[in-house]
């Protein structure tokens, strides 16, 4: 605990040390701990700022893909392997990225969708393959984690790295 007139003192302004107090107040009761090391920051040129240019070059871009430069259509896999039950309705997320609100839908936690009284099979189609890969390795690994527990395990999501433009007939969705 350091006292208020320790932590306020007029006299800090004038003779800020790296301990944050006065050399007055600073005495052999107060225990100072030394600063932690920080994260090194790119330093920012002042040249830089004037001239316009770029200064956060040292970032990872966002993994973006032009929809007109992708493969052009994909096949349709073989539905029956995929779900349990191919004819039940299926609800489509185009442009799923991670999945996460189609895998929120189909684990039906929260909410069930039904058409018709038939329970929905769910599909996320994402042109960025690299998330779908990522999104259909851990439905794997629930669905395993889910029969090693002896639950009942349910095929109803899956995921498609496509433009949907292009291969939306060749899916036969």
């Amino acid at each position: 605990f350091i006292v208020r007139k320790q932590r306020y003192c007029s006299n800090m302004a004038s003779a800020i040390s790296e301990h944050g107090f006065c050399n007055h107040h600073l005495s052999s009761e107060i225990e100072v701990e030394a600063p932690s090391p920080q994260p090194e920051t790119p330093q920012v040129d002042p040249e830089d700022v004037k001239s316009g240019r770029k200064s956060n070059m040292h970032r990872c871009p966002k993994h973006m893909l032009n929809p007109f430069h992708c493969p052009r259509a994909v096949s349709a896999p073989e539905w029956s392997q995929i779900f349990d039950d191919p004819a039940d309705p299926l609800l489509l997320d185009i442009g799923c990225a991670k999945g996460r609100w189609v895998e929120q839908l189909a684990s039906e936690k929260t909410v069930v969708l039904q058409a018709n009284g038939r329970p929905m099979n769910y599909c996320g189609v994402e042109l960025y393959a690299p998330l779908v890969e990522q999104a259909l390795q851990k439905v794997t690994a629930q669905r395993q984690a889910l029969a090693a527990r002896g639950e009942p395990v349910r095929r109803n999501l899956h995921y498609i790295a496509a433009n949907i433009n292009t291969s939306f007939e060749s899916l036969r969705f």
